[in-house]
C-alpha cells in the first residue's frame, strides 16, 4: 500500500482514499470469491463518499 501511496503523492492533483485497512468483517461483509457484498461495498462507498466531500467541499446528504 505503501509504494501506491507514494505513486500517487506524485501525480499533481491526485488523491487517494484508503479502504484496504479494517474496513471488512470477513463474515458479513464479503461475498463469493471474497469480493465485497452490498455491505462490504457499503462501507467503502462511505469511505470515498468522505474523502470527496473533504476535498471538494462538498457537503453529503443525510
Amino acid at each position: 500500500m505503501e509504494c501506491v501511496k507514494a505513486m500517487v503523492s506524485e501525480i499533481p492533483n491526485a488523491a487517494m482514499a484508503d479502504i484496504s485497512n479494517n474496513v471488512y468483517n470477513r463474515t458479513t461483509d464479503l461475498g463469493a470469491s471474497e469480493h465485497p457484498n452490498r455491505h462490504g461495498q457499503k462501507k467503502m462507498a462511505g469511505i470515498v463518499i468522505a474523502e470527496f466531500a473533504k476535498l471538494t467541499g462538498w457537503q453529503k446528504a443525510e
